[in-house]
C-alpha cells in the first residue's frame, strides 16, 4: 500500500513536468510507468502503455502496471530471450532498477 501511495505522489509530481520518456503527459501513462518502475524496475514506453489502454482490457493503472510487471518478470525468469508480450502488445521499455 505504501508503494501505491508513493507512486501516486510521484505521478502527480511528474504530471507537472509535461513529458516522461519524450511522450506527451497522459496521467494514466505516467501512473503506469511509475507503478511499474517501483514494482519491478521496468519503465514501459508511453506507446506500449497507450496500446494496452486502448485495448480496453485494463481499467486502472494498478492492474495494468502489475500485469506489465508479471509479464516482464515471467519472461526474464524463462531466460528465453523472447520479448515479453501482454494481450498481443510487445512490452517495450527499459529496466531501470527500483
Amino acid at each position: 500500500m505504501r508503494n501505491v501511495i508513493l507512486a501516486a505522489a510521484l505521478a502527480a509530481g511528474l504530471a507537472a513536468c509535461g513529458t516522461i520518456g519524450g511522450s506527451p503527459a497522459d496521467p494514466r501513462i505516467i501512473q503506469v510507468q511509475e507503478y511499474a518502475k517501483k514494482a519491478c524496475g521496468f519503465l514501459p514506453t508511453a506507446a506500449t502503455i497507450d496500446a494496452l489502454l486502448n485495448g480496453g482490457a485494463f481499467s486502472g493503472y494498478l492492474a495494468l502496471g502489475q500485469a506489465i510487471c508479471d509479464a516482464v518478470v515471467r519472461a526474464n525468469q524463462m531466460r528465453s530471450g523472447r520479448t515479453p508480450v501482454l494481450n498481443g502488445v510487445v512490452l517495450e521499455g527499459t529496466f531501470v532498477g527500483r
